[in-house]
């Protein structure tokens, strides 16, 4: 996950667009079952939570918009369904 901010050194700098980039979420009939093993073992050890913060930011973006919002994260491939329905997924 990267967060690219283009800075200016104008005075209009609050114009620019910062770029959110993170990676494609594959959903298929395992996701849940892997993102729960992966966290709790990010849990357990000593090592930094970049799963459970990545698996944060998706629920954050995907329980908090509209159907809208999902059919748009899918159809730019932020998210990757192979389950079926958006509703299923």
């Amino acid at each position: 996950m990267e967060v690219n901010l283009y800075r200016c050194s104008c005075i209009f700098w609050f114009l620019s667009k910062p770029t959110f980039r993170m990676p494609t979420l594959r959903v298929n009939h395992f996701t849940e079952l892997v993102l729960r093993n992966l966290i709790a073992y990010e849990q357990l050890s000593l090592v930094q939570l970049y799963v459970t913060s990545y698996a944060r930011a998706m629920d954050m973006l995907i329980d908090t918009h509209t159907h809208e919002d999902i059919v748009k994260l899918v159809t730019s491939k932020f998210i990757v369904n192979h389950v079926g329905s958006n509703e299923e997924a």
